[in-house]
C-alpha cells in the first residue's frame, strides 16, 4: 500500500511537471507569433501610408538621360537611397537623386519631389521606367524617346 501511494505521488509530480513545460513551450511560442505579427502589422501600416508617383510629361524626355521627377504622395518619408531604379525590367544602381527645394536629399517628404537621374541608359524607342520604394510601392511611366 505505501508504495503504491509512493508510485501515485511520482506520478503526479511527473505529471505536475510535464504541465508546467508544456505551459512554458506554448507561452514561448505565443510570444514569438505575437512579436512576428506585431513586425508584420508595423510593415503593412507603413506600405499603406507610403505612395509614390512620377509626375514627368513622357513626351518630354528626348535625351539619352533617364531623368524622372518621383512626388511623395503619401504621408510617410521615403528614403531615397532605398528607391529602385528600373528601366523596361532592368535595374540601374547608378541613380543620382536629388530633393528639390530641400536640403536634405536623403528623404522625400509628403508632397516633396525629388529628381532621380541616370546617366545614357535610354536609347531611342520605346521605353518602361518604375521606381519602387523599400516597402515595395512601385510608380511606373510609359514614354517614347525619339
Amino acid at each position: 500500500m505505501a508504495s503504491s501511494a509512493v508510485t501515485e505521488m511520482v506520478f503526479l509530480i511527473a505529471g505536475i511537471l510535464l504541465a508546467g513545460s508544456l505551459v512554458v513551450i506554448v507561452g514561448g511560442v505565443s510570444n514569438d507569433l505575437s512579436g512576428g505579427l506585431d513586425a508584420r502589422g508595423a510593415g503593412v501600416a507603413r506600405s499603406l501610408r507610403t505612395d509614390v508617383a512620377i509626375v514627368n510629361d513622357p513626351f518630354q524626355m528626348n535625351s539619352d538621360d533617364l531623368v524622372l521627377y518621383v512626388k511623395n504622395t503619401g504621408t510617410a518619408n521615403v528614403r531615397v537611397t532605398l528607391l529602385t531604379v528600373l528601366l523596361d525590367g532592368r535595374v540601374y544602381t547608378n541613380a543620382t537623386f536629388d530633393v528639390l527645394g530641400s536640403d536634405d536629399d536623403d528623404t522625400i517628404r509628403p508632397g516633396e519631389v525629388a529628381q532621380v537621374a541616370v546617366a545614357g541608359i535610354v536609347p531611342t524607342g520605346d521605353h518602361r521606367a518604375r521606381v519602387v520604394t523599400e516597402s515595395g510601392i512601385a510608380a511606373e511611366i510609359e514614354f517614347r524617346r525619339s
